[in-house]
Order: C-alpha cells, then structure tokens, then sequence
C-alpha cells in the first residue's frame, strides 16, 4: 500500500524531470561537443573535461555525436562515454513509465516529451511512446504538450513522439494538419515513425510517404 501511495504522479514524474536537461544545459552541451573538434588541443581537453564532468545524463547525446564527421569529436565522444559509463547512475526503470501509463499523471506528456531526447535505448523509447499515447488526447483533443513537441525544431526525437502520440486518437481533419507537418518533417526518422504510426491507424495519407522512405528513408527502419 505504502509503494502504491509513493508512485503517485508528482513522485513519477520527478523520476524523468531529474533525468532531463534544460533547453539551456542541451545548448552548453552541443557547444562543448562540437569542441572536442576545435584546432585548438587545450580547447578539446578542456571540452572533454567538461563533459565528462556532466554525468549519465549526456549519454544520449554522446551516443549521438559517435556519428560525427569530424574523426576527433567521434574519438573523444567514445572515450568520454567510456568514462561516464564506468560510473553510471541506475537508468530510468520501465517500470516507472508503464505506472505514468496506468495512472496519467498531471504533466505526463510534458515530462514524457522532454525526457525523450535522453532515451537511451530502443525499448524504453517504446515504453515511454506507449505511455505517451496513452495520455496524448484530453477530452478527444491533443494534450498542448503534443503541439509543442512537434515544432522542437532542435530535437527530432521530440517531434516524432508528439507526432505517433497524435496518431493514436481521433484523426480529425484539424489533428490531419498537425500530422502532416510531420509527413513532411527534414529528419527522414521522424518522417518514417509518423508514417508508420498513421498506417497502423489506417490512414491512406501514409501510403506515398512510406513509399518514398524504401528509397530514401533509415536504412534500420
């Protein structure tokens, strides 16, 4: 009774908002990585020092910049990572997403959406979507956090959640024209996730849109 009064929503929420970073912190945190690249060796150490310095939480983002161009970002990427990872703090627990799933939460899609950049692996990004759907309409129109996420236009993963969350509910035209933006998005992952979503919804929209993904579209996908 004790764990199930305890797992109510400010306590479930606060387990993703701790794991995620400020608009302020991911701008800081591009910056340095884009460092680990500079001409200057004192600026990259300086830079790397830095990151390393930040924690689990960057893990994501480091993971990402292990596709860089520039040989030395991918490098220190990877030795940075390395270094975080021998003193990881305890991921975010499935658990706690499917609890925000069966209870909504005040700010679950808020928190879901923000936290979805720091995912740090497939599996919980489809626990935390199956969560995020689950709580995407109030009274049969889109949760404001949904048409937030979907014009972050630094973060791809943002707008691809908040685009399969509004394929879970009603497709009325007005929710048609937000997810359209989507079909439409330059990040070909979050052009493929909306396609996908609208499908499995039954929405002949997707059809052409998948069509041109086999040619152009993730090779993973």
């Amino acid at each position: 009774a004790r764990w199930w009064l305890d797992t109510e929503g400010p306590g479930l929420i606060a387990e993703l908002t701790k794991r995620t970073l400020s608009e302020k912190e991911l701008e800081e945190i591009s910056g340095l990585i884009e460092k680990l690249g500079d001409e200057s060796f004192e600026e990259r150490e300086k830079a790397e020092t830095a990151l390393r310095k930040m924690g689990a939480k960057i893990i994501p983002l480091l993971r990402n910049a292990r596709t860089s161009p520039d040989l030395e970002i991918r490098n220190r990427s990877q030795k940075t990572l390395e270094a975080i990872e021998m003193d990881k703090t305890p991921p975010l627990s499935a658990i706690t997403v499917r609890l925000m799933a069966l209870r909504k939460p005040k700010g679950g899609p808020e928190a879901i959406i923000a936290y979805m950049p720091f995912a740090d692996d497939e599996g919980m990004v489809e626990e935390l979507q199956t969560a995020l759907n689950v709580m995407a309409y109030d009274g049969g129109k889109p949760n404001p956090a949904l048409l937030k996420g979907l014009k972050d236009a630094k973060n791809p993963s943002r707008r691809a959640a908040a685009a399969q969350a509004l394929c879970a509910g009603p497709l009325t035209e007005e929710v048609m024209k937000l997810v359209r933006l989507a079909l439409a998005d330059k990040d070909p992952v979050v052009r493929a996730k909306t396609a996908l979503a609208l499908a499995s919804a039954k929405e002949p929209e997707a059809v052409p849109v998948l069509i041109k993904l086999v040619e152009e579209g993730p090779v993973e996908q």
